[in-house]
C-alpha cells in the first residue's frame, strides 16, 4: 500500500465516524515519519491529540485547533 492510498483510506474512515465522537476535533494529519517513544525502546506512537490551548498558554496558536 502506498502512503497516499493510506492517507485516503484514513480520511475516508475518519469521515465515517459519527459527529458525536469527533466533536471539537478539527482535523486529521498523517505523517510519514515514525515517532518512537524515547523512553520506551521498540514502542512507537501511533497517534496523538494536539491541542495548543489558548494563545497565552505556552505561546499556543488558537488557530491550530484540535487535530
Amino acid at each position: 500500500m502506498t502512503f497516499e492510498t493510506f492517507q485516503e483510506m484514513a480520511q475516508t474512515m475518519m469521515d465515517e465516524i459519527p459527529n458525536e465522537f469527533t466533536k471539537g476535533l478539527q482535523g486529521l494529519h498523517i505523517f510519514k515519519e515514525i515517532k518512537a517513544e524515547k523512553d520506551l525502546p521498540g514502542v512507537y506512537r501511533l497517534g496523538e491529540y494536539l491541542d495548543p490551548g489558548p494563545n497565552s498558554f505556552l505561546g499556543g496558536n488558537p488557530g491550530l485547533g484540535r487535530h
